[in-house]
């Protein structure tokens, strides 16, 4: 009777509705999640926890399988993590973020995780939290590959000959994923009850209208945020005209399948 009465608590335990956000990285996925961590309802998970998604291939200089890195190939990276996933490993992961869960809520009654190695992993992900909300985070190409370049390059400097082709392939990683959250949408129909999209640029631009439009989705009081408003600023004008220049020029037709997706052209 108390095995019984273990395994029922047990499964009872698993969380099945955390708030997924996605995105390509340097998209202001992390300035979301902190608007998020600061409402009473919501508790974010506090790291990426890279390791625990892809447990054979991340972080890339400690990897135990032939994998791309994920910047030269998200999709293939991808791919072969999950493909060498341990058996079970779905019940793994659901562990952990539910043992995090339920340690650390304190009363806070939804789990945020956040992730910007994930975005091609949404059937996986779906399988594990079947009633999960997926918020995706977007941001014009440019002012992305730019903020690789200060933020990530010393990261990946001996992956690749030279900055320009790092570049080239942050603009392939930008625009892949972009459209790769757009397919998966539609192949896993994905409504507005469970899938919402927003731009950094909004956000920036009109953040009461975006905490409203989250609380809606979310299904939580608009009025409950401490997130300090006046400190959100964008830092896209900090990206120059990427018609200037011809190698500018060039990440810019790389990048406009995903730019016009998301009508920035």
């Amino acid at each position: 009777m108390h095995i019984l009465s273990y395994l029922g608590s047990f499964f009872q335990a698993r969380i099945t509705d955390p708030i997924i956000i996605i995105g390509s990285g340097r998209c202001g996925s992390s300035l979301l999640k902190r608007i998020l961590d600061s409402h009473c309802q919501l508790i974010a998970y506090p790291d990426e926890a890279n390791k625990l998604w892809h447990p054979n291939s991340y972080p890339f200089s400690q990897k135990s399988i032939g994998t791309p890195s994920y910047v030269e190939d998200p999709g293939g990276f991808s791919r072969l993590s999950v493909k060498n996933w341990p058996t079970n490993y779905h019940n793994q992961i659901s562990k952990v973020f539910s043992d995090f869960f339920h340690k650390k809520s304190c009363g806070k009654r939804i789990l945020v995780i956040k992730s910007a190695m994930i975005s091609f992993l949404l059937p996986e992900i779906y399988s594990i939290f079947p009633k999960a909300k997926f918020i995706h985070i977007y941001r014009s190409g440019p002012s992305v590959i730019e903020s690789f370049l200060i933020k990530e390059w010393t990261k990946y400097d001996s992956y690749f000959k030279d900055k320009e082709e790092y570049l080239k392939f942050c603009a392939k990683c930008w625009n892949s994923t972009i459209i790769e959250i757009d397919h998966q949408k539609s192949m896993l129909k994905l409504t507005d009850k469970n899938f919402f999209e927003l731009s950094y640029e909004g956000l920036c631009a009109e953040p009461n209208e975006t905490f409203k439009s989250l609380s809606d989705f979310l299904g939580i009081s608009s009025h409950k945020f401490r997130f300090d408003i006046s400190s959100i600023k964008s830092t896209n004008d900090k990206v120059g005209n990427y018609n200037c220049k011809d190698d500018k020029r060039k990440l810019l037709e790389i990048m406009s399948p995903a730019m016009k997706l998301k009508g920035y052209v």
